[in-house]
């Protein structure tokens, strides 16, 4: 994510299990940016991208977008004006969910995983794992403001308790 950013990429809005691929080389990669957001407040066209319909829901202000289990929650609500933070909540419930085998957060439709997002604490983490709940919880914290910046800042503190 670190690379997609510095090439353009202000959130990818879709991070999840299944968009992290291991290569051969061990290497992380990210993948399936459809629903990317490359530029504040700029419109694509067809004109603008060959051959590829383009998802409305990429522009519009005020509807949510992305896979619910890993939105953040804000996301719900206006998927056009989040940044990289609401990615920085998606890698805490990937990481949760690492270490737990199980979502901090369930339901039975997007109505219902939205309320859970958007009001409810995510669950704390049994000793020996307290160390990495504090990095959890910062990428789960409700209000962007209180998550890491960026990539960077949740990788090192990470790496401290790792």
């Amino acid at each position: 994510m670190t690379h997609a950013l510095s090439k353009g990429i202000k959130a990818h809005r879709d991070l999840k299990p299944q968009n992290c691929l291991i290569g051969g080389d061990d290497t992380l990669k990210v993948s399936d940016f459809g629903l990317a957001k490359t530029v504040d407040d700029v419109s694509h066209s067809e004109t603008e991208t060959p051959g590829r319909s383009f998802n409305l829901l990429q522009s519009q202000t005020g509807v949510g977008a992305g896979t619910p289990w890993y939105m953040s929650p804000e996301q719900f609500d206006d998927a056009k004006n989040v940044d990289v933070r609401a990615d920085i909540y998606s890698l805490g419930v990937i990481l949760f969910q690492m270490v737990t085998g199980e979502l901090p957060f369930t339901g039975n439709n997007w109505n219902e995983l939205k309320h859970k997002h958007k009001t409810l604490l995510p669950p704390q983490l049994d000793l020996p794992l307290t160390k990495i709940n504090d990095v959890i919880q910062t990428c789960l914290a409700k209000l962007p403001s209180d998550r890491f910046m960026d990539f960077q800042a949740a990788r090192e503190r990470a790496g401290r308790v790792l």
